[in-house]
């Protein structure tokens, strides 16, 4: 709601202020001025109140960074409000029930993979994959709950651990090999590869990889940013 209130305020030109008038008093600099670290000009603003101030500065008053998150939402001068805080309801979170279900889908999909494509040999790699799969869906618990019955979804990111954990630990299967035994498409992984790609050093069990001889550093020069 800051963001909407203050993108309808009026800006009051210099000129037609009292020379009293003519900066900001809660910064004191001069309107027309970039106080701010970021260079943005403070202008002078009018508020539903009538009581004009600097529009960094009542941003910054209202920004949901202030009073401890929730933000401000009167006149710093008179405390008149200026709109109508919205009460957002509560996310729900997912129980541990149904963290452990994801959990074990996801361990099962890796494992079976793994066999499938041949990589019993190594099972550091469905280990890998299990622990990247396992983090992502940390990340993004509820939804991933939400599209548990989607099963092409649940196959789709437990493909893309497979072949991000292969690639890291030197055997890798290609995305048409992958998808063949995963059975879930093409666009699905490579869109949930994304996903694990852009918080890989969140989700990668770094251990093992310095275990096998290859360190954090050989992370973005293995995995490519996005699958061909």
């Amino acid at each position: 709601m800051a963001e909407e209130f203050l993108a309808q305020l009026r800006y009051v030109r210099r000129g037609v202020l009292e020379k009293g008038d003519q900066r900001c008093f809660i910064c004191m600099e001069d309107y027309g001025t970039t106080p701010s670290e970021n260079g943005t000009i403070e202008r002078a603003v009018i508020l539903p109140c009538n009581h004009i101030m600097g529009s960094e500065c009542i941003s910054t008053w209202l920004s949901p960074r202030a009073q401890g998150g929730a933000g401000n939402n009167t006149c710093p001068v008179c405390r008149h409000v200026l709109f109508r805080r919205v009460q957002r309801p509560p996310i729900p979170q997912p129980n541990d029930a149904e963290h452990m279900r994801i959990h074990t889908v996801l361990v099962n999909r890796c494992v079976g993979l793994s066999a499938q494509l041949g990589l019993n040999h190594m099972p550091e790699i469905a280990g890998m994959a299990r622990w990247i799969a396992n983090h992502i869906h940390d990340i993004f618990a509820f939804e991933m709950i939400e599209r548990e019955n989607d099963d092409r979804f649940v196959r789709s990111v437990a493909a893309a651990s497979i072949y991000m954990a292969s690639h890291l630990l030197g055997d890798g299967r290609s995305l048409e090999m992958i998808e063949s035994c995963a059975l879930s498409g093409d666009d699905p992984i490579r869109s949930a590869y994304a996903l694990l790609y852009l918080h890989r050093y969140d989700i990668i069990n770094t251990q093992l990889l310095a275990r096998v001889g290859m360190g954090l550093g050989s992370i973005g020069d293995v995995l490519p940013p996005a699958l061909p």
